[in-house]
C-alpha cells in the first residue's frame, strides 16, 4: 500500500516537474487561441456545407459533414475553459503583466469566429442550445475586441505622445528629459570621447 502511495507521489511529482520544464508561464502566449480558431473555422465551413442545396456531392456529404462540425465545436468548447485557465495560471498566479501586444489579435478572431460557427452550426442542426451559446460568445468577442483595441490605442499614443525636442547639433528630435549628443568636430569626433571634453588643433605646417 505505501508502495503504491509513494509510486503515485513520485509520478506526480515527476509530471508537476515535466509541465513546468516545457511550459512557463512566460511560454503561453495568446497565440495558443489559434488552435479554438482553426476548429471553429472548420465548424462555419461545414454548416454553410449541410445549409447547401441539393447536390449530388453535397447530398452523399451532408450527413458525415454535420457529425463532423459537432465534434469539432465540442473540442473547440474543450478548449475554450483550458486556454482561459492557461491565462489565469500565467496572469494570477504566476503575476505575469498583461500589458498590449499585437498577439492578443489572436484571442479576437478565434474568440469571434466561434460564436459565429456556433449560430450559424445551430441553425444548421436544429441545435438552440448551439446558437444560443454563440449568440452569447458573441458578447464575449466584443469585448475582448473593445479590450484589445483600447489597449493598442493606449500603447498607441503613449509612444506617439511622447514630448520631443529638437537637437541643436543635426535637428533630430530627443526625447525631453534625455541626454543628448554632444556636437562633434569637423572629424566627426565626439567632445565626449575627448580627455576634459576639449579639442584643440595642432596648426599645420
Amino acid at each position: 500500500m505505501d508502495t503504491a502511495t509513494d509510486a503515485r507521489h513520485s509520478f506526480a511529482s515527476r509530471a508537476n516537474q515535466a509541465v513546468r520544464t516545457l511550459f512557463r508561464p512566460e511560454d503561453l502566449r495568446p497565440q495558443y487561441f489559434v488552435a479554438m480558431g482553426a476548429m471553429a473555422i472548420s465548424v462555419l465551413a461545414g454548416a454553410r456545407i449541410v445549409e447547401m442545396a441539393g447536390a449530388p456531392m453535397v447530398d452523399a456529404t451532408r450527413g458525415l459533414v454535420a457529425g463532423a462540425s459537432v465534434v469539432f465545436w465540442s473540442f473547440a468548447s474543450w478548449l475554450l475553459p483550458v486556454l482561459i485557465a492557461a491565462g489565469w495560471w500565467r496572469h494570477m498566479v504566476h503575476r505575469v503583466p498583461l500589458s498590449y501586444e499585437p498577439g492578443l489579435w489572436s484571442v479576437v478572431f478565434p474568440l469571434g469566429m466561434y460564436a459565429v460557427a456556433g449560430i450559424y452550426l445551430g441553425r444548421a442542426d436544429q441545435m438552440p442550445l448551439v446558437a444560443a451559446i454563440g449568440r452569447a460568445e458573441l458578447w464575449l468577442a466584443l469585448a475582448a475586441f473593445l479590450a484589445t483595441f483600447a489597449g493598442m490605442f493606449l500603447h498607441v499614443w503613449a509612444h506617439a505622445a511622447a514630448p520631443f525636442q529638437p537637437s541643436t547639433v543635426s535637428g533630430r528630435l530627443s526625447p525631453v528629459g534625455g541626454r543628448l549628443s554632444p556636437p562633434a568636430d569637423r572629424c566627426g569626433v565626439s567632445s565626449a570621447v575627448r580627455p576634459g571634453g576639449r579639442y584643440r588643433h595642432k596648426p599645420s605646417g
